[in-house]
């Protein structure tokens, strides 16, 4: 009976110690696992802002450069000397003769001002071609406006007449 009575008490009283001590355990393990599960969404959804912020800088850089380079292509200021002498590179490269360069005045617009440069050259078509891409390549908007051309009679030369029109970004003296 004794026995009985022992392991009886053995028995309530590991059933109170795991009531006690083991049951509140489990309990605090499954906060602090419902805790690790809040966290680890958290830390998803800051891992998603990252990527995303990440993306956007990756945007604001393409921006810049795109905004930069649009700067190169209408400048601020007129800056005459340099693109006559892109011109004059653009020509060279392609042989084709510039007779005559005419900087006129400077036009402007409610958001940019323009001037128009007259010019004249004698050349061959295929070189007036190479000129007008070497042209494009300018890091400049442009316009050929009041394009002429006439052939020399028993030659392959023409004469070409057109007005280059240059924009900037505010109005500015043409030199």
């Amino acid at each position: 009976m004794i026995d009985l009575i022992a392991g009886s008490s053995i028995l309530v009283l590991l059933l109170s110690s795991f009531l006690g001590i083991y049951r509140p355990q489990m309990q605090h393990l499954a906060q602090l696992q419902a805790q690790k599960q809040t966290l680890q969404q958290q830390l998803d959804v800051g891992s998603q802002v990252v990527m995303g912020l990440n993306q956007l800088q990756a945007e604001i850089a393409t921006v810049k450069r795109r905004l930069k380079e649009f700067d190169q292509q209408l400048p601020r200021e007129v800056q005459l000397d340099s693109f006559l002498l892109q011109i004059d590179r653009a020509a060279s490269q392609a042989g084709f003769k510039i007779t005559m360069i005419k900087p006129g005045s400077l036009h402007h617009e409610e958001l940019y001002s323009q001037l128009a440069i007259a010019m004249t050259a004698e050349s061959r078509f295929p070189e007036f071609y190479d000129f007008l891409s070497a042209l494009s390549q300018i890091p400049r908007l442009t316009k050929i406006d009041d394009l002429m051309i006439v052939r020399k009679p028993n030659s392959s030369l023409c004469d070409i007449t057109f007005t280059l029109i240059i924009y900037t970004a505010k109005a500015t003296s043409a030199a």
